[in-house]
């Protein structure tokens, strides 16, 4: 961990960052470390998966490319300055902010790639989050 204080709230609460809810049960029972290039290459296939499927429901998968590293880029951006505040507050309520501008941002990618309005692309990006919670649920079990 960057800073004593990130461990110590890691620990006590397990964040892990934005978007993969429940990624880390998974890469914890196949013994594989959050921070290993394994791990990481694990959650890139997630993110993958899930961004390729809703775009190949829209018929749109030329423009999964664009989409995932996109969507990548908001979490990991996303993902640090929650683990930022986090380490300065201390407080686990703060992540909801993050939580819903994480949302927010999938949303109004998904929104340009696919085509579709706000509302919709916002619903396909919170389905997005629940299979990727739901896969790597299914796969730590």
């Amino acid at each position: 961990f960057p800073a004593r204080r990130i461990a110590e709230l890691s620990y006590a609460y397990r964040t892990l960052g934005l978007g993969y809810a429940n990624i880390g049960a998974l890469l914890m029972v196949m013994g594989i470390a959050f921070d290993s290039d394994e791990g990481r290459a694990i959650c890139a296939a997630v993110t993958a998966l899930m961004t390729w499927g809703a775009l190949r429901l829209g018929g749109l998968h030329r423009r999964f490319y664009q989409t995932f590293a996109a969507m990548t880029g908001v979490d990991l951006v996303l993902g640090i300055l929650m683990l930022l505040v986090l380490q300065l507050t201390g407080n686990v309520l703060v992540a909801i902010p993050f939580l819903l501008w994480s949302l927010a941002a999938s949303g109004f990618i998904l929104h340009r790639a696919m085509s579709v309005d706000m509302t919709r692309a916002v619903g396909i990006a919170l389905l997005i989050a629940i299979a990727s919670y739901s896969i790597s649920s299914a796969l730590a079990t």
